[in-house]
């Protein structure tokens, strides 16, 4: 091998080493970045967690409550029909007293 043929091939080598070195700094960045994209990502998982997390409570709550409400409308519903009995029981107490004992015909 000539001298020329050598130098071409070092040279050849550097470019080539240099190419290489161009591309490793280009992936270590993009591994950097995916790195940070991880960790972003790891970031936004854990709030969304957490915000799951608080609306299932929130729903949990929600639900007692509804539940409470449907009791409380029941018993009120109850104390409804129980009112509604007693009020016409005093209505009729008080038509037959307005209509007499005939509910308003003559005496015969």
């Amino acid at each position: 091998m000539t001298f020329e043929e050598m130098q071409r091939t070092m040279e050849f080598i550097l470019q080539h080493g240099a190419q290489v070195d161009v591309r490793l700094e280009s992936l270590s960045e993009s591994v950097k970045g995916l790195s940070n994209s991880h960790q972003q990502l790891r970031e936004s998982q854990a709030t969304l967690t957490a915000v799951v997390m608080r609306i299932a409570a929130l729903v949990e709550d929600l639900t007692e409550a509804q539940q409470k409400t449907d009791a409380q409308l029941r018993r009120t519903d109850e104390q409804l029909r129980s009112t509604d009995e007693r009020l016409n029981a005093v209505i009729n107490m008080v038509e037959k007293h307005i209509t007499g004992h005939n509910h308003g015909r003559p005496a015969q």
